[in-house]
């Protein structure tokens, strides 16, 4: 019975998951890249780690989005905005490295992102040396915007992938999934966390729209979209049967079909 292997052991899990909470006793948090004081504790890392501001920002990079917890002199405490302490910047147009044109008081905004761990808000270094409209940019980096006009919110690919799979398997509305989205984003004043609901749901209509185009194969026979035949978004099914593919001649005749 697992359960009752689990009996004795509770008490030692329960231990070992507070001795993790300060591993460094009374000494002060020193960061694990470095000799400096630790700020922050990264609960996405695995295992998870403690650095300063400096190496925070350093260390993500190219994982800007995980969750990260700031040491408050005795207790670590969930910093939903570590991206701006730290001053952690996603560069676009040039393969996550910055345009040497861009410049921070040129269209360099703070970018709402909204991930499946909750929303972000994390500067946004835009490249001018191409022309490129921002929404495109957006698009070429993995983010999708909620607006074409003036982008200030972005989803991620996988935000929208996994609304969608929740309708699916969970029968989650687009409201409660945002709601649990909050809830991530701060656990204690999740209504004080930015409203993104309708621009989630809008999003995710347009994302269906555009994952029907990919999978079944207009989006190449048919880049502009005016040539799409009735049914042409329609995924093929191999089971369902069809004259001339998976029927033998003569099927109609067949009195037991």
């Amino acid at each position: 019975d697992f359960m009752q292997d689990w009996l004795p052991k509770q008490n030692e899990y329960l231990q070992a998951i507070l001795e993790s909470e300060a591993p460094w006793g009374d000494e002060s948090p020193v960061c694990s890249q470095c000799t400096q004081p630790a700020q922050f504790r990264c609960k996405d890392c695995l295992p998870s780690q403690i650095f300063c501001a400096a190496c925070c920002c350093k260390s993500h990079r190219f994982q800007p989005f995980h969750r990260m917890d700031e040491w408050q002199g005795e207790y670590f405490h969930p910093c939903s905005k570590w991206q701006l302490r730290v001053g952690l910047y996603i560069s676009f147009g040039h393969g996550g490295d910055s345009c040497e044109q861009s410049q921070d008081s040129f269209k360099n905004p703070i970018l709402t992102v909204v991930h499946t761990n909750g929303l972000h808000f994390i500067q946004a270094r835009f490249c001018v040396c191409r022309c490129e409209p921002l929404d495109r940019q957006c698009i070429a980096a993995g983010l999708y915007p909620a607006s074409q006009r003036r982008v200030r919110t972005v989803f991620t690919q996988q935000v929208l992938d996994d609304c969608i799979l929740d309708r699916v398997e969970c029968k989650t509305t687009t409201h409660n999934y945002f709601a649990k989205l909050r809830r991530l984003t701060s656990d204690t004043f999740p209504h004080l966390v930015a409203d993104r609901y309708r621009e989630l749901l809008r999003c995710v209509r347009q994302w269906i729209w555009i994952r029907a185009r990919m999978k079944s194969g207009t989006a190449h026979d048919s880049p502009d979209g005016k040539d799409i035949k009735p049914g042409g978004l329609v995924t093929y099914c191999a089971a369902c049967p069809q004259p001339g593919v998976n029927l033998p001649e003569g099927w109609e005749l067949d009195r037991e079909s």
